[in-house]
């Protein structure tokens, strides 16, 4: 997943309050200069209700942010519905949304930058 505006961010949505714990990790490329400027990043946190959480927040200007990794953990006791979905200037894009089990445990990993 490529943010490439900074009007662009990663959000997780919650449907119930479930508690679940998240990390994100990203790598920030800059061109804006003579040379490419490769910057790495990581966030986590957690969320105990049904809402909209910014999991990656937008790059900075001439930067494109690259989301590498993203693991999003069921903490609390009961099923919770998350889905991930990319924010352009405050409006929602759904890219994947998944029904979880209490522990139940999702990573995605990209291993290349390019």
């Amino acid at each position: 997943m490529n943010l490439t505006a900074t009007t662009h961010s990663l959000e997780l949505v919650t449907s119930t309050a479930v508690a679940v714990a998240w990390t994100a990790s990203w790598v920030d490329i800059d061109k804006s200069g003579a040379s490419t400027v490769t910057t790495p990043g990581s966030a986590a946190g957690t969320v105990s209700s049904a809402t909209d959480t910014a999991i990656v927040a937008a790059p900075g200007s001439s930067v494109t942010r690259v989301v590498t990794g993203l693991s999003i953990v069921v903490t609390g006791a009961g099923a919770q519905t998350v889905t991930v979905q990319k924010d352009v200037s405050g409006t929602g894009y759904p890219i994947k949304l998944w029904s979880l089990n209490s522990a139940t445990i999702l990573e995605g990993v990209r291993t290349a930058v390019s």
